[in-house]
């Protein structure tokens, strides 16, 4: 491995993925707001704030996949590694969603293929299942071990976990009528249930004495100033807090949505007067 302190600048930049990402954001633009408007031609442009969303997602997606947190992940640090995970499927995936505009999705869902394997890929159950399986063998030893090797692997595998969240995140953040969201109350116990499945997974990594990842951060861990156990503790440890203070943001989120919701409906029933029988006519 060689020490971070000889790595050129450059490298640290990643400029493969960062021109990469510029022409994800570029295209955006003049497929949508540009002379390439003719791809969606029933599409608006997006807003202000879709706009907003999509280039703040490819900045997340950026960060995640390249900068100083993909160098120290190929094979430096085990924490650099779940931070790219936390990013990729609960930042970059999220804020991608909402920054594309509905025509966008609707294209999407006239596809021959793509259409009904979409439909299907964001009803609740299979949304959980394929992303926390996704999220699951991301950490598994040897894939890991294969993906620190090879960036090309690393980049797929990455690009594959926001391709999974995208449908994980869709039955709360749907932007399409005819794929709805879950019911708030719904969308609760769909928290809770995503949550679960890390859980037992994570936990179990964050207080592991043994190390589980030598083959992969053995020759590079003691460059960052760390060693095995603590890499893998701080990493697991990392992970698991984070994604479930962030799911725990959403449910509270939700839960007042629902609970307003609830009061509506209350308040929008008319109440019966009640009258004093002692003040008769």
């Amino acid at each position: 491995m060689t020490p971070l302190s000889q790595l050129p600048f450059w490298v640290w930049l990643t400029p493969g993925i960062l021109v990469a990402v510029m022409l994800g954001g570029a295209f955006y633009l003049w497929a949508l707001a540009g002379p390439g408007r003719e791809i969606f031609p029933n599409q608006a442009p997006p807003t202000k704030r879709e706009a907003t969303y999509f280039m703040a997602g490819l900045l997340a997606l950026y960060l995640s996949l390249g900068g100083p947190l993909g160098v120290l992940a190929m094979g430096y640090s085990f924490t650099a590694h779940m931070i790219q995970h936390i990013v990729a499927a609960l930042v970059a995936a999220p804020l991608l969603l909402m920054g594309l505009p509905a025509g966008v999705w609707r294209a999407l869902l006239r596809k021959p293929v793509l259409g009904p394997l979409f439909r299907m890929a964001v009803r609740p159950l299979p949304a959980l299942v394929v992303f926390n399986l996704v999220f699951g063998i991301l950490v598994w030893p040897p894939l890991l071990d294969a993906m620190v090797r090879s960036m090309a692997l690393m980049l797929t595998m990455h690009l594959l976990l926001v391709v999974v969240a995208i449908p994980m995140w869709w039955p709360l953040i749907s932007p399409l009528p005819e794929l709805p969201r879950l019911h708030p109350g719904l969308q609760l116990l769909y928290i809770f249930a995503d949550g679960l499945p890390m859980l037992l997974p994570l936990a179990m990594v964050a207080l592991d004495t043994h190390p589980l990842y030598a083959a992969v951060y053995g020759a590079g861990v003691a460059l960052v100033g760390s060693n095995l156990v603590a890499d893998q503790q701080l990493g697991g440890s990392i992970c698991l807090v984070s994604v479930h203070f962030l799911y725990g943001l959403v449910f509270i989120a939700r839960f007042r949505l629902w609970a307003r919701q609830e009061a509506g409906r209350v308040d929008g029933v008319p109440r019966l007067s009640v009258v004093d029988p002692t003040k008769r006519r």
